[in-house]
């Protein structure tokens, strides 16, 4: 009898570790993945969101002004062995050395913990890669920082979209995620709110070579009135976001 009682309880434990695992595989893998991004998560809803863009197995991918790689980490789990993600910053905008450290975790035994992520540190108009072979452009929380003005930065809108459409294969996806600002408020919220609107940004990206294709509401049911900056402690993180799907034309 205690046999038995032992082997029951060791199958219930192994059926609760596989329903584990498979939670964990479900958002991202983030038992391998920091406590900060796995916090992070619950805002972001990364697997609802790449699952709307849709990256495959091999594709090659940037992400653009990608800060300490977030979605660089995310999308390397998505395109597999045969797959490529460029991890991409200017000059001013390189995020703290020990957070990408911390990422990419290279070891004196062997590669990066990200080992088909590539860092790239180019000015967005220098990006040395070949024109016209990506899948997939990522522009997280980004696009309305191309009407932004402040001291080191100078990207504009015809600079950004412009590298995005040069670098994406014909009919190749640009994905982009920004922070919601009221309807018809233009780029009145950028300076001091970094919101955008999302019909100005729509008619603005359409009007650059891209095709929109589609939208999602995944990050728009969260409790923001559109007035706060999005560094407000009390919605950061969980800001309501505008997520589209174009294609290069």
């Amino acid at each position: 009898m205690g046999d038995l009682i032992h082997i029951k309880r060791v199958t219930v434990l192994l059926a609760f570790l596989a329903l584990l695992s498979g939670l964990l595989r479900a958002q991202g893998e983030p038992g391998s993945r920091s406590a900060a991004d796995v916090q992070r998560d619950l805002g972001s809803r990364p697997k609802e969101v790449l699952d709307f863009f849709d990256p495959q197995p091999g594709w090659r991918i940037i992400d653009l002004f990608a800060g300490d790689g977030y979605y660089s980490e995310l999308l390397h789990q998505r395109v597999g062995p045969r797959g490529r993600i460029y991890l991409h910053n200017s000059q001013a905008t390189q995020p703290n050395p020990r957070l990408l450290r911390q990422r990419l975790q290279p070891t004196s035994q062997g590669p990066s913990r990200l080992p088909r992520v590539e860092v790239l540190v180019q000015d967005v108009d220098q990006i040395a890669l070949p024109h016209g072979e990506l899948d997939m452009v990522l522009i997280a929380r980004v696009y309305h920082d191309a009407y932004f003005r402040g001291p080191g930065w100078s990207v504009g809108p015809d600079a950004l979209l412009t590298a995005a459409h040069r670098l994406l294969k014909p009919g190749g996806v640009l994905a982009v995620i920004d922070h919601l600002a009221p309807p018809g408020s233009g780029t009145a919220y950028v300076q001091a709110k970094h919101r955008i609107d999302e019909e100005f940004a729509l008619a603005d990206i359409t009007r650059r070579g891209f095709r929109w294709e589609a939208s999602s509401h995944v990050l728009k049911d969260f409790d923001d009135d559109l007035e706060a900056p999005v560094f407000d402690p009390r919605i950061r993180g969980q800001t309501k976001r505008f997520v589209m799907r174009f294609i290069k034309e």
